[in-house]
């Protein structure tokens, strides 16, 4: 059962999902997940410019969903909610079945043809 939460409670759940709510937070996000990394090898794995790879870790720090560490030179991003990944890969398979139920109405819409080379465009 889902519990009731208070507003401000609400306030930080949004503020958390917005943070994912943009493409390259994500693929931070999901990169992060396979273990901590440099602004810098961020940047280049992602092939993002990296000041624009530092504002968006600032948005994801200040929802509480990375943490930032200096050493040296060096920053270094790493996953800060322990449940991350537990919540993008409900996520991801609630986007799969989407797409799964989705294919079979366009199925039964098309009459059976999507995905076959046989469609023609007329």
């Amino acid at each position: 059962m889902f519990m009731k939460l208070s507003e401000a409670m609400l306030e930080q759940v949004a503020r958390r999902f917005a943070a994912m709510g943009e493409p390259t937070r994500l693929r931070i996000l999901q990169t992060l997940l396979s273990g901590p990394s440099t602004v810098g090898g961020l940047s280049a794995s992602l092939d993002v410019a990296q000041p624009s790879v530092t504002k968006h870790l600032a948005v994801l720090r200040e929802a509480g969903l990375v943490e930032l560490q200096r050493e040296g030179i060096s920053v270094w991003a790493s996953v800060a909610e322990p449940s991350l990944g537990e919540l993008c890969q409900l996520v991801c398979q609630g986007v799969s079945e989407h797409a799964r139920r989705e294919q079979k109405r366009l199925a039964v819409v098309l009459g059976g043809n999507v995905g076959r080379k046989s469609l023609k465009r007329k």
